[in-house]
């Protein structure tokens, strides 16, 4: 059975109000999904033989975070059109959700033995990457850019995590932005990308592009007031707050709103700003980082045990944020406590093999 007739026009519109509904007040998203399952669910009464509709049931069902009929559907929409990429694709999504990634992998390897789909290969790939096995990623990554080379989605996926060098990246980004100019990921990242080569002017151009694009992206926010912190503290400070009504529980908003504070002199808001950041849990990158933002600004103030205890606070997620060590084995040399100091040099040098610094702290330690 083929996929390609038509589902009845207001499921289509249904699912399209509901999907196109991100910006919604959450009240109304979540009315424009229930609204959308209904219809979905009165066509399917009429006739349960429409994959298509299935699959824009197991779509609304994902979105709500109901993953167990989100999965019921897809596979329904599995057994009325095997080859359906998209029913395939949702049903991993689902069992992705529901935190059986190894069900999942072995469901898009099925998929993939009966269909070839650069989708696919992009999801698998994807999946992959997010458990460490880089190799096998990016075997399945090359396999769909052999069948679709410009692939904008894969090459952002290639960009991302796969590169071997910063000059790699900014080709494959550049050559997903030639498949498609728009394309705001690639923009954003691309953005980040002309940062850390210190090419300001080049970065904003990809920034202010991407928020022109989609004013809630909030890699451009984050990056732009990075980008705007020394320059142009206000606008960083306003940049950041943006990112903040987009995601209210985004550490890196919190931490980029307390640097531009600091730059602005309000230094008593710029420590709860950073607070704010260190107090999200789970913590991952960002919530290191302001962590350890915190003890550079104590030690700014020339404060510093202070300095240390916010390094402490941050040793255990020091893996995360690596001059954490760093700077506690710095600072620790400074007070006089000399083993403490050459066990977290010894942890920052594991992370940074070339940290000269902390590398002749040591061996003024060690010959002293």
């Amino acid at each position: 059975m083929s996929t390609e007739s038509s589902p009845p026009a207001e499921c289509t519109a249904a699912f399209e109000r509901a999907m196109h509904s991100v910006r919604a007040s959450a009240n109304k998203r979540d009315h424009l999904l229930a609204d959308g399952v209904r219809v979905m669910r009165e066509a399917l009464s009429r006739n349960d033989a429409d994959p298509r509709v299935w699959i824009y049931l197991g779509e609304l069902e994902l979105q709500r975070g109901r993953a167990d009929s989100a999965l019921t559907a897809f596979r329904r929409a599995i057994e009325l059109d095997p080859s359906d990429v998209l029913a395939h694709s949702g049903f991993a999504y689902g069992l992705v959700e529901l935190r059986r990634e190894d069900e999942a992998e072995q469901a898009l390897a099925r998929a993939l033995a009966g269909h070839e789909s650069a989708l696919l290969h992009g999801q698998l790939g994807s999946l992959l990457i997010g458990q460490g096995r880089y190799d096998e990623a990016a075997v399945q990554v090359d396999l769909g850019l052999a069948l679709e080379p410009e692939n904008e989605e894969l090459l952002l996926l290639h960009a991302r995590h796969l590169c071997e060098s910063l000059e790699e990246k900014q080709a494959v980004l550049e050559r997903a932005l030639a498949s498609d100019p728009d394309f705001v990921d690639a923009l954003a990242e691309l953005g980040a990308l002309f940062a850390a080569f210190g090419r300001p002017d080049a970065a904003e151009r990809c920034l202010v592009r991407a928020l022109e694009l989609e004013p809630e992206c909030l890699e451009a926010l984050h990056e732009l007031a990075a980008l705007r912190l020394e320059g142009d503290p206000r606008e960083s400070l306003r940049l950041a707050g943006r990112s903040l009504e987009v995601d209210p529980e985004d550490p890196r908003g919190w931490s980029l709103m307390g640097q531009a504070l600091w730059h602005l002199g309000r230094k008593d808001k710029a420590h709860r700003a950073l607070e704010r950041a260190c107090a999200i849990r789970p913590v991952r990158l960002e919530g290191a980082r302001a962590f350890w933002l915190r003890a550079c600004l104590s030690e700014e103030e020339g404060l510093l045990q202070h300095a240390i205890w916010r390094l402490e606070e941050a040793a255990p997620y020091a893996h995360l944020w690596p001059p954490v060590a760093a700077d506690l084995g710095r600072l620790y040399a400074e007070v006089g406590r000399t083993k403490d100091a050459q066990r977290w040099l010894h942890v920052a040098l594991e992370h940074d093999t070339d940290d000269r610094a902390s590398r002749q702290i040591l061996r003024r330690l060690e010959l002293g």
